[in-house]
């Protein structure tokens, strides 16, 4: 999948990805995923496979899941519908230690912000159709 260089959005949700994978060896194999992917992939959903972790609350392991995908795609803006941020690269790194201390209440906060404008999304598709109605 590499080879692919110009790809900018990969959606893999819903593909049995990681099936079989021992919870021992699951991490290995998220590594080895992410390093296959194409370097210029943007936008990133790997939601409903077994090798996933739910975003719906912040965990360590949602830290854990996030980091090889979010360090070894360099352009990616967005990961599971949540943005990525430089900040987020670098603390992974280990250039910026008290974010990474943090990561799980760093990650919530952007869980919030990505929930709420889903939702606003949501009301003004509603608020539209209702216009045009009346």
């Amino acid at each position: 999948m590499s080879h692919l260089d110009k790809l900018t959005v990969l959606n893999l949700s819903g593909n049995k990805l990681g099936e079989g994978v021992s919870p021992e060896e699951m991490q290995k194999f998220r590594e080895k995923l992410a390093c296959n992917m194409p370097k210029s992939v943007i936008v990133l959903s790997l939601e409903d496979n077994p090798m996933s972790v739910s975003n719906k609350q912040t965990s360590p392991e949602l830290v854990l899941y996030r980091k090889p995908f979010v360090t070894e795609l360099p352009a990616l803006d967005e990961f599971d519908k949540i943005p990525v941020y430089q900040a987020e690269k670098l603390a992974h790194k280990g250039v910026l230690p008290k974010v990474a201390r943090d990561l799980p209440g760093y990650l919530d906060e952007l869980i919030g912000k990505a929930n709420l404008k889903i939702a606003s999304d949501t009301l003004e598709t509603k608020i539209d159709k209702e216009v045009k109605l009346a």
